[in-house]
């Protein structure tokens, strides 16, 4: 019987799968899906659906892809992308053309502003932005901050662009990092980096036919993506393969190093007005329970006082009364001694005829 139980559970273990949890191995040329997350800025602190923006869409339907109980806690909305990569396989695609209105600019060149920043997910592992920043006593320190910014404002230090401007990075780099090891075929992935770049793509040709891209391959003197304006809008994204000695357990310490410093007021705002709102509501039901056990103590007092108060007035009552009392909390009136009174009637004469009866009996 225990050996049966056993197997049956080494049965279940085998089958039973925990994203995120299990690690997943990649042959070469197999797909890895990149999932898109929401929109995030620490300035506003309201999230976004990725496709509430005018990006590039998937050619099948648009699907929620939540995979655990912790990304439904946090929030996230994730979705299928149109990113197909395979791999292993190093490449450069074009995701799509977009004709952005007037008023789809708007909204692009305003989240630009927002400090808007937005989020992949590719095999459980959010996409991170390498910083390297250089600390006051010299030493160079590399830090990683979650997902990609939206894009730039223009500025004197940045060559071909318009200080004020707001610029869209609409191309993307993606450095995937594997493992490869003999204790198991294929690779697994233990790093997933965004590098983003605003690129004015133009082209030659018809769009659709024949058309090619001039402005590759990508070089720093090529001049930014404007948004404020409507028009096209090309995206393009490449993909770039990193062998990594990083085991699969660890992929997620460079996390712990990432570079958020802002305080961010509307959480710690919120949270505040969930615990004095939970606490109100406590602190009510606790009031209604003492009044009401306090009530509920005072009329049983008040009942029990009162009958106890009656029984010893109608005993007393009922005492009296026997003495010849019936006023209780009258003033007792003072009780005359009892006398005794004896009262001689003397007899009647007899009558003639009564004599002369007994006379003659005689």
């Amino acid at each position: 019987m225990r050996s049966t139980l056993l197997a049956a559970a080494a049965a279940l273990s085998s089958g039973f799968y925990l994203p995120g949890v299990s690690p997943k191995e990649y042959k070469d040329g197999d797909r890895v899906e990149v999932k898109v997350n929401k929109l995030s800025s620490s300035v506003t602190q309201l999230p976004y659906n990725y496709y509430t923006m005018p990006f590039c869409k998937p050619n099948v339907d648009i699907v929620n892809a939540v995979e655990n109980l912790g990304e439904v806690l946090h929030g996230s909305v994730i979705q299928n992308s149109p990113y197909d990569l395979q791999m292993g396989k190093p490449d450069f695609k074009v995701l799509c053309k977009k004709d952005l209105a007037k008023n789809e600019a708007r909204m692009i060149a305003q989240r630009i502003k927002e400090d808007y920043r937005v989020h992949l997910i590719m095999d459980n592992l959010p996409a991170a932005t390498r910083m390297i920043s250089e600390l006051p006593d010299g030493k160079v320190v590399t830090m990683y901050d979650r997902g990609y910014r939206l894009g730039f404002m223009g500025a004197k230090e940045f060559l071909g662009t318009k200080p004020g401007v707001p610029y869209l990075n609409n191309h993307l780099r993606f450095i995937i990092k594997y493992h490869k090891d003999e204790a198991f075929e294929g690779a697994r992935i233990v790093g997933f980096e965004v590098e983003a770049f605003s690129v004015r793509h133009t082209y030659k040709g018809t769009w659709g036919k024949d058309a090619q891209l001039t402005s590759v391959p990508l070089s720093p003197d090529l001049p930014p993506q404007r948004a404020d304006e409507p028009g096209e809008y090309i995206f393009t994204y490449d993909v770039t393969w990193e062998s990594s000695e990083i085991r699969w357990a660890s992929r997620w310490d460079l996390y712990l190093y990432m570079g958020d410093d802002q305080i961010h007021w509307f959480s710690i705002l919120n949270s505040l007005a969930i615990v004095l709102l939970l606490s109100g509501i406590v602190a009510m039901i606790m009031m209604r329970t003492l009044v009401g056990h306090t009530l509920l103590g005072l009329g049983l007092g008040l009942g029990l006082g009162l009958g106890l108060g009656l029984g010893l007035g109608l005993g007393l009552g009922l005492g009296l009364s026997g003495r010849g009392d019936c006023c209780l909390g009258c003033p007792a009136a003072p009780r005359a001694a009892p006398t005794l009174t004896l009262t001689l009637t003397p007899a009647a004469p007899r009558a003639a005829g009564q004599r002369k009866a007994r006379r003659s009996r005689r």
